[in-house]
């Protein structure tokens, strides 16, 4: 739904998500996006090894390892693990302050993906 590009020592981040058709939905994407890229920065994590995870992690999907709806940042062994986390709360907050519910949320961002 969103995704990010950065550079470590370098205070520049571009961020990108997609548009639902809910501004409160395209805002939790945001606030998802600009917390866990700002948690990974911080921590110094390496956007190329995001990218190198996300890569082998969809390679595993393909052999059947992961569910559809399986995310990168939910697997232990992503190096952002703890950052989607705890941006994940912050959306799901977010969604819940809008006056929105999670499955509604979800399906809005499948349909999106499809």
């Amino acid at each position: 739904m969103g995704d990010y590009d950065y550079t470590l020592g370098i205070p520049y981040f571009d961020v990108y998500i997609a548009e639902t058709g809910n501004i409160a939905f395209d805002m939790a994407i945001f606030i998802h996006e600009i917390k866990e890229l700002f948690l990974c920065w911080q921590a110094g994590i390496k956007e190329e090894d995001i990218r190198a995870f996300d890569i082998m992690f969809e390679e595993e999907r393909k052999q059947g390892l992961h569910g559809e709806d399986d995310e990168p940042g939910d697997d232990p062994r992503s190096p952002y693990y703890h950052q989607h986390q705890k941006a994940t709360q912050d959306e799901k907050k977010w969604i819940k302050d809008t006056g929105n519910k999670w499955k509604d949320y979800c399906k809005s961002c499948m349909e999106v993906e499809e």
